[in-house]
């Protein structure tokens, strides 16, 4: 949590340096899952898991404040009150819907672990980190585009319609493809990530699999036309 608080992706992006974003972001993620499968086996690797997690952001977020203190200067860092409140009540609307979104997506181990048994909430679990990593390769594209679109936005371009709409048919499709692949291919997704004791992760797998087809439209509607 401290270091997703320092972290700089969000000032990569609005400078449009999309190659250094692209590399903190993905080493830093890239070095959970593999680590993860190998190292914990058992509940009593429970600390280990947390602090791998923990540590891919500890990556990132010093990552990203090497590349961003030698392109920008950071410090020393000047508080004016009245410009920070001039920010947080202009953009009240977008924290609270961003807040929203993470209260449904962030909270739903904790509600299950109310009302389900370990075991179950270990194989939701298991079929949700297959629904996250296919979702977040469409994160990086939207991300990228963002600071474009904006651009083109306040400048009025022309060309802004065609880019949005080829946007929205591309990541639509792109959405639909990953989806199709995780019904199909569900049993063999659960199989070679998971093992067969998560064998009855297959039907959460099956209900999630929308999601990567309704969040591809919804980043490109919400974030990237309607924020702009």
């Amino acid at each position: 949590l401290i270091f997703s608080a320092f972290n700089f992706d969000w000032l990569l992006r609005g400078l449009e340096m999309m190659k250094w974003f692209a590399i903190t972001s993905l080493i830093g993620r890239l070095s959970v899952l593999p680590l993860i499968l190998l190292l914990v086996k058992s509940e009593q690797d429970l600390p280990l898991a947390i602090g791998i997690q923990s540590g891919a952001a500890v990556i990132s977020g010093m990552m990203g404040a090497a590349v961003i203190t030698k392109l920008v200067r950071v410090f020393p860092v000047e508080f004016r009150p009245a410009e920070i409140w001039l920010e947080l009540r202009g953009s009240a609307s977008l924290f609270i819907s961003t807040a929203g979104i993470s209260l449904y997506t962030q909270s739903s181990m904790l509600v299950l672990g109310m009302v389900s048994t370990p075991y179950e909430v270990g194989l939701f679990s298991g079929a949700d980190r297959i629904r996250r990593g296919a979702q977040g390769m469409i994160g990086p594209v939207s991300g990228a585009l963002f600071p474009r679109i904006n651009s083109l936005a306040s400048k009025k371009s022309k060309s802004l319609k065609f880019i949005f709409s080829a946007f929205l048919l591309g990541q639509g499709a792109f959405g639909l493809a990953l989806t199709f692949i995780m019904i199909v291919f569900s049993r063999e997704l659960i199989q070679f990530f998971l093992g067969g004791n998560f064998e009855l992760a297959n039907q959460s797998l099956l209900w999630l699999s929308p999601i990567p087809a309704l969040v591809s439209i919804s980043n490109v509607l919400g974030t990237n036309y309607m924020v702009t």
